[in-house]
Parts: structure tokens; C-alpha cells; sequence
């Protein structure tokens, strides 16, 4: 009897062990399953990345983290974050950095996340990375630059569009010329046709035509030059902040 009940016993942890042996084993093939599904994810988000395709490659990487792989988790996210940078989604980016992820992201990404954060949302806290960035900033200042705003302000002051030509946005000066000599000629003519109250109307509305006029020549100015210094920026950035890539 004795030696049935403990043949019998034998059996049952034998049962036990073998029963817990496989769901160890399930639950690890599982776990493999899902990392290699996140893999291929991963790499589909990072193709899209850099052939620009954002939104798309936004959906991948967020398949990614749903399968919460540790091995592919953390890239990930960076890349997530990377591509709604790219997009320009300001509140979403400060939402990932500033709130989701710094609960998610590990030691070495967290660095990475720090100077993100400094990067896109500056203080001047004296840390490391906000010296880095100030740094840049400081360069990027001292370039040189091949349209000056205030010339061309003055030359839209001086002839309206005059500004807007200088800088090469030619449409957009003959439109400024356009408006203003019509404007100031129904301003003039009104006055001579003695309607006092319709000419100050129409010389108001001309002295905002005229003074958007050089405000919009200084901004075109300003925008020709951020796009003339563009490349050399993004590649000082890459050299600069190695960590801000995907």
C-alpha cells in the first residue's frame, strides 16, 4: 500500500513538473515569436524613416513597443519619437518626452531622452546638454548671412516689393506692388472726389498693405537665408548631437 502511494505520488510531481516544464517552454517560444515580430516592425519603421514616409513609419514603430520586447523596446520608442519630430508635432513630442517615456526608457536611452528634451525644449538649467545645445546655438547665430532683413525692409519701404525681389520671391513682390499702387490709388482718388470718410477707410487698409509689405520683405529674407544655411546646419547637428538619430 505504502509503496502504491508513493509510486503514485511520484507520478503527480512527476505530471506537475512536466506540465510546468511545457508552459516554461510556451511561454518562451511566445516570447521569441513576439521579439521577432517586433524585429520586423522595427526595421519596417526604420525603412520608412528614412525614405521620409513619417506617419507610416510611426504605425510600425508603435507596433513595435505593443509587442514590449526589451530587445527592440527602447528603439522603439526613439524612433516614434524621431518621426512625430519630423512631423513637427510639438504637444505630442512634449507628451513622449516629457511624460511617456522617461518611465519606459532605460538607463542609456534616458541620456539620449535628456538631451532630446534640451534639444527641442531649451532651459537654461546649466546641465551638460544645455550647454551642448546653447553651444550650437551660438553658431548657427554667428553664420553668415546672404540676405540682410533689414535691407530688404527698407527696400520695401522705399518701393514696395523691392524687398520681396531682392530675396528672390519675385510673385510675392509684384503681388506687394501690385496691392499697394492699388490701394494708394483709390486712396488719392477718393480724396479728390471730395469722400473724405471712404478715403480714410481705403488709406488705412493701404497703410496695412504697406507696412505687412516690409514685414513680410524682412521675413522672406530671414527664411531665404534659414533655407540657404539649412544644409550646413543639419550636418553641424548630426556631427554635434550624434545621439539624435534614429
Amino acid at each position: 500500500m505504502a509503496l502504491a502511494l508513493s509510486t503514485y505520488r511520484s507520478l503527480v510531481n512527476f505530471k506537475l513538473f512536466f506540465s510546468l516544464c511545457v508552459f516554461i517552454f510556451s511561454i518562451e517560444a511566445l516570447a521569441q515569436k513576439n521579439c521577432k515580430a517586433s524585429q520586423l516592425a522595427l526595421d519596417s519603421g526604420r525603412d520608412l524613416f528614412q525614405r521620409r514616409q513619417f506617419l507610416l513609419s510611426i504605425q510600425e514603430f508603435s507596433m513595435a513597443e505593443k509587442f514590449d520586447c526589451a530587445e527592440q523596446l527602447d528603439q522603439a520608442m526613439w524612433g516614434h519619437l524621431l518621426a512625430v519630430t519630423e512631423l513637427g508635432e510639438r504637444d505630442e513630442m512634449f507628451h513622449l518626452s516629457h511624460k511617456l517615456y522617461p518611465l519606459k526608457f532605460s538607463l542609456g536611452y534616458q541620456q539620449k531622452l535628456k538631451l532630446y528634451q534640451s534639444y527641442y525644449f531649451p532651459k537654461n538649467d546649466g546641465t551638460v546638454e544645455a550647454q551642448r545645445v546653447n553651444s550650437f546655438e551660438q553658431w548657427k547665430e554667428n553664420l553668415p548671412q546672404q540676405k540682410s532683413p533689414a535691407l530688404a525692409g527698407t527696400l520695401s519701404a522705399v518701393l514696395p516689393g523691392a524687398g520681396q525681389a531682392y530675396t528672390g520671391s519675385w510673385q510675392s513682390g509684384a503681388m506687394a506692388f501690385v496691392l499697394n499702387a492699388l490701394f494708394l490709388s483709390a486712396t488719392l482718388e477718393l480724396e479728390d472726389k471730395d469722400l473724405p470718410a471712404t478715403a480714410l477707410v481705403s488709406g488705412v487698409v493701404f497703410s496695412i498693405t504697406y507696412l505687412g509689405n516690409i514685414l513680410n520683405a524682412a521675413e522672406s529674407a530671414r527664411i531665404y537665408n534659414q533655407n540657404y544655411n539649412a544644409p550646413q546646419i543639419e550636418e553641424e547637428k548630426a556631427k554635434r548631437f550624434p545621439e539624435l538619430t534614429l
